[in-house]
């Protein structure tokens, strides 16, 4: 029974490490998309393009984003995380107060 429970929960820390990495990816595509959608919108204004179109080179231009965040949110669980941080115990501290 035991090593079933551990097998479980090993399996149930994957899952919410891959869900976290495809929702980042997602995040990384909404922004990709935006970005582009806004520049073609902004060129369409000014006058550069005639037509506001999105193609599928767009979509596909756009899952850059969505990979790159991904593979972000993923390798970052594999790095050693260390226990503070600068920003809640700077190493300069004392030569403030000096």
């Amino acid at each position: 029974m035991s090593e079933n429970k551990n097998e479980d929960t090993f399996f149930i820390g994957w899952l919410k490490i891959i869900f976290k990495a495809v929702q980042s990816g997602f995040f990384g595509f909404a922004i990709f998309f935006t970005v582009l959608l806004l520049s073609k919108y902004l060129s369409s204004l000014i006058g550069n393009s005639e037509n506001f179109t999105v193609d599928l080179s767009d979509v596909l231009l756009s899952l850059i984003g969505f990979v790159l965040t991904f593979l972000i949110s993923l390798l970052s669980n594999f790095s050693p995380k260390s226990k503070t941080t600068d920003v809640e115990e700077p190493k300069f501290k004392g030569r403030l107060h000096q």
